[in-house]
């Protein structure tokens, strides 16, 4: 329900996104809204401050979804990955297309996550019955983050089905484009009301989705790969890049090109080592590259960095050529990042993170940024963070 949703974190946000009612979380009886046994409040410049980022995710996420409804297509692009489905073996890993191909997995949850169901909820992603439903998992992150001083910010890649759904049979030429997958949106938009910073990638990328520089001029996905282009990278890094600037604590720091590091930009054709496509053949891509003194990957990780990335293949993509969004946000923040992978599993970077026992000590924002297709999985679990 909508209302329990509006209450999960503090800070006075029923009455922020306009859920009526108190702007009191349940058991704050003295007007400072609370979450847990003994939450600290904020300081008020600091609530006011992210307020405001909740209210500009909100209205972004709105749009969006608004946009994609008002577009009526949703129902195409869900008939043709069913088709494409229908007509494949279950044992086919990759599902062909004319020019690009798409792994069963992905599709097979993006169905789950966007279909309709006829009533409500209107989609699986907002069936917060199941208590194992992602949503619950990653309310608790935010919420535990923030009780403890610790900044969220949640980064969801979209997928190529997200930016170029117009690939799919029945759905050519569509411009301009509002996006797409109506149930991952209304899922990112219930974070959002529930008081979790979502950053919106869904809009730039639906504006930038054809390249129009002659440097720059591949898609912002793969054809034959699910991950982002070198270009996709970029434009992630620049809006992550602008966010963190919006935190009141951070600071530009001192790692920034021409003192010890350059940027290099470089076409070439490349491939990735982490394709399963079996045809899968090098692509000229375009890399603007951040390297050290040696003229390889500059160094990017740093434990005692107070910012935490955290996330998949999409966050260590073209790591090795120093054109990750590791490295582009080293650039344009002047900061080296702690950094922890998902290796083993879906979600296994909050076990990780976990079992470092150190309480975050020094960390002032954990920035998650994995696929749109993750949450669809189940695959998260509960861990308490923090420990006295």
């Amino acid at each position: 329900p909508r209302a329990e949703r509006c209450l999960v974190l503090a800070g006075g946000l029923a009455s922020l996104i306009g859920c009526g009612g108190s702007s009191e979380a349940p058991g704050a009886e003295d007007g400072s809204a609370k979450t847990g046994a003994e939450s600290t409040p904020a300081p008020s410049g600091e609530a006011d401050r992210r307020a405001a980022r909740l209210r500009g995710d909100l209205a972004a996420w709105t749009e969006v979804g608004r946009r994609i409804e008002s577009a009526g297509a949703s129902s195409t692009t869900l008939e043709a990955l069913g088709e494409l489905l229908a007509a494949s073996a279950p044992t086919d890993k990759w599902l062909e297309l004319e020019g690009w191909a798409l792994t069963r997995p992905f599709v097979e949850a993006y169905l789950a996550w966007n279909e309709p169901l006829g009533g409500e909820p209107a989609y699986r992603s907002l069936d917060f019955t199941d208590p194992e439903h992602a949503y619950h998992h990653v309310t608790r992150y935010a919420r535990t983050l923030e009780e403890n001083g610790v900044d969220f910010l949640l980064v969801v890649v979209p997928t190529r089905l997200h930016i170029y759904p117009d690939r799919m049979p029945g759905r050519e030429g569509s411009d301009p484009f509002p996006g797409e997958g109506p149930g991952d949106v209304s899922f990112l938009r219930a974070l959002v009301e529930a008081g979790v910073e979502v950053l919106d990638l869904w809009t730039p990328f639906c504006e930038a989705r054809h390249g129009n520089a002659p440097e720059q001029d591949q898609p912002l996905h793969h054809d034959y790969d699910v991950h982002w282009t070198p270009r996709g990278v970029g434009l992630a890094a620049d809006l992550i890049a602008e966010r963190i600037r919006q935190y009141p604590w951070f600071e530009q720091g001192d790692h920034f090109p021409g003192e010890g590091m350059t940027l290099v930009r470089e076409r070439k054709l490349w491939s990735y080592e982490g394709s399963t496509y079996p045809g899968y053949e090098p692509v000229e891509v375009v890399f603007d590259r951040v390297l050290g003194v040696d003229g390889e990957a500059a160094r990017v990780k740093d434990r005692e960095s107070p910012i935490l990335v955290m996330g998949d293949s999409f966050v260590q993509y073209a790591r090795r050529e120093g054109a990750s969004l590791l490295h582009l946000l080293l650039a344009r923040l002047g900061h080296r990042l702690d950094v922890i992978l998902a290796k083993g599993g879906r979600g296994i970077e909050w076990v990780t993170l976990d079992r470092r026992r150190d309480n975050l000590a020094g960390k002032r924002l954990v920035v998650w940024t994995v696929s749109a297709s993750l949450f669809a999985d189940h695959g998260l679990k509960d861990v308490p963070l923090f420990r006295d």
